[in-house]
């Protein structure tokens, strides 16, 4: 994957930015229509992009460990 980088600065890979658009759009609408009280929908969705990006490198660094390398 090649990352995105922004006045050469490395922010993240295009798989990061759509888990976590991915993460904050669900999150944003479940919040806004079902929770709606106590902290706002935008704090509730980042904290869900935020999770997602670290399932997401939890999941791939298990799955790199549990790669056969062949002898």
């Amino acid at each position: 994957m090649k990352p995105v980088k922004i006045v050469g600065i490395e922010l993240s890979t295009p798989g990061d930015i759509a888990t976590a658009g991915l993460a904050y759009a669900i999150g944003f609408g479940i919040d806004a229509f079902f929770f709606s009280h106590g902290v706002s929908s935008g704090a509730a969705a980042g904290a869900c992009a935020a999770g997602a990006i670290g399932a997401k490198y939890t999941i791939q660094g298990f799955l790199q460990k549990k790669q056969v390398k062949p002898e």
